[in-house]
């Protein structure tokens, strides 16, 4: 008797083990493809797990379990996923990986049959995120978007270049940042460190370490100004500002290290500037950032795109710089400013300003662009303002006159198409600016109040300073606070 109840608990055991193996079911693989050339296919590890077989091929179906042209065992897993990897294969945007997969699970073999993959973008990977590790050797940054797999769905053929690989599909979003965290996600943004100077010699010092003039709280990004001397103490007035080897400037110049003299004092505010600068940069979108404005006068919120790489000049704006959302505001009323930087001497020649009686302080509004190989278009809640086209090489903004001068850099946008310097990938710029030489103009007729500084004057920052070091209703009305940013392909 006592054996047979032996028998019948073994047999139990020995039946539960076979349902609980015959519930597994072999993970669904993650197909990664990189630009300019490999691919990976992995599953992620667990307990139990053996072996992982990946064989598959390129844009032929296989016949039942055939070989293929990839037909590779993997003995252990590496950092947690079971992955097969080759370099070199080259695969195009719209081929099609058929594959299948096999897993050695406590014994028992398990398959993923009849596995397809489109390849509707890159994962490119100088940065990465959601766990996912670039793959050795590959030059190109961060995932663009999630994995897309199964059939091929049609889509319009877009445009867009994304970190240097060009993007299948139009209408997909390439870029969202919803600031959900508790701080800016460092995968995506790129917070500045310095000391401005040139072009516009900002009366606000750009720091990474001072909490009080940016938080990410709520869904909301928000930055306000502070004074330079609370931040510092009083006891610093007149001290050389070092920001040593964290500075994000040039570290031989003002940028990074900068001694007062007699009126040419530090910027007298601490403010912050953060951009996806050397984590994503594009070429063709739809741009919108979600934003309301600071109602202060002589502050005026960033929301820019700068060249990822200053092809046609480093200074004076030589490459080009692209503003979606720029407001000066006077009380009741604001001035909204967008359009295209050419030249730091030719500042407001290619930018649209529009008295507006939006609430732009008071409430968010959607700061859009559009960027094609056509048009470049700035819109504030789908409402056009502001729209360049450059239909020929007449119209090209290196054949422009400002009087009889062409651009300084005239040569060199040569060298590129018509649309140059707009004609390269550009990243997202996003800060709080203070006064400054270049986006206030010394005319007292635009200015409801005097304006306290003269631009170029040695004495601008410590007039400006006298002015408002202790307004606190003026620091309080600096505020300025984004939603959110998203870029979609086109």
């Amino acid at each position: 008797m006592h054996s047979l109840k032996l028998a019948h608990l073994v047999f139990a055991f020995w039946l539960i083990k076979v349902l609980n193996c015959s519930a597994y079911e072999a993970p669904t693989a993650l197909v990664e493809v990189f630009y300019p050339q490999g691919f990976r296919v992995s599953i992620p590890h667990e307990n139990g797990i053996s072996l992982f077989a990946f064989h598959g091929k390129l844009n032929e179906e296989m016949e039942g379990l055939e070989a293929g042209t990839w037909a590779r065992d993997i003995a252990k897993p590496k950092e947690g996923r079971w992955t097969f990897t080759d370099r070199n294969a080259k695969l195009k945007l719209g081929d099609t990986l058929y594959y299948w997969t096999y897993v050695i699970y406590k014994g028992l073999g398990y398959r993923e049959e009849d596995g397809v993959f489109v390849v509707q973008q890159y994962v490119n990977t100088t940065q990465h995120q959601g766990g996912v590790k670039p793959m050795d050797g590959t030059k190109s940054p961060q995932p663009i978007a999630s994995n897309t797999s199964g059939g091929g769905n049609f889509c319009l053929s877009s445009e867009t270049v994304v970190n240097g690989a060009p993007v299948r599909c139009a209408n997909q979003l390439v870029f969202e940042e919803n600031f959900n965290g508790r701080s800016l996600d460092a995968n995506k943004w790129f917070v500045e460190h310095r000391i401005p100077q040139e072009p516009d010699y900002e009366f606000s010092l750009y720091l990474n370490d001072v909490p009080e003039v940016l938080t990410v709280t709520n869904g909301l990004a928000t930055m306000r100004a502070k004074s330079t001397e609370k931040h510092f103490g009083s006891n610093f007035k007149g001290s050389t500002l070092m920001l040593g080897t964290s500075c994000t400037g040039n570290l031989d110049s003002e940028e990074c290290a900068f001694s007062p003299k007699i009126v040419n004092i530090l910027p007298p505010f601490v403010t912050a500037r953060f951009s996806t600068r050397g984590k994503f940069s594009f070429k063709y979108g739809h741009v919108t950032i979600r934003a309301k404005m600071p109602a202060a006068m002589w502050v005026y919120p960033q929301l820019w795109l700068e060249p990822s790489h200053p092809r046609y000049g480093n200074k004076e704006y030589r490459s080009g710089q692209m503003r979606l959302g720029q407001t000066r505001s006077e009380r009741e009323h604001q001035t909204l400013l967008s359009g295209l930087l050419l030249n730091s001497k030719w500042h407001s020649f290619r930018l649209c300003a529009n008295a507006t009686a939006q609430k732009l302080t008071e409430e968010f509004h959607n700061y859009q662009m559009l960027w094609t190989s056509r048009q470049i278009t700035f819109l504030v809640d789908n409402q056009e303002y502001c729209h360049f086209e450059v239909p020929n090489e007449h119209t090209a903004f290196r054949n422009l006159l400002n009087g009889d001068r062409y651009l300084p850099n005239r040569d060199i946008l040569l060298t590129g198409t018509r649309w140059a310097p707009f004609d390269q990938e550009f990243s997202l710029s996003v800060g709080l600016g203070v006064g400054g030489f270049n986006d206030f103009p010394d005319d007292d007729d635009l200015w409801t109040e005097k304006k306290p500084w003269i631009n170029t004057d040695p004495r601008a920052k410590f007039d400006f300073r006298n002015a408002y070091e202790n307004n606190e209703q003026w620091l309080s009305e600096t505020q300025f606070q984004v939603d959110y940013v998203r870029v979609v392909s086109v």
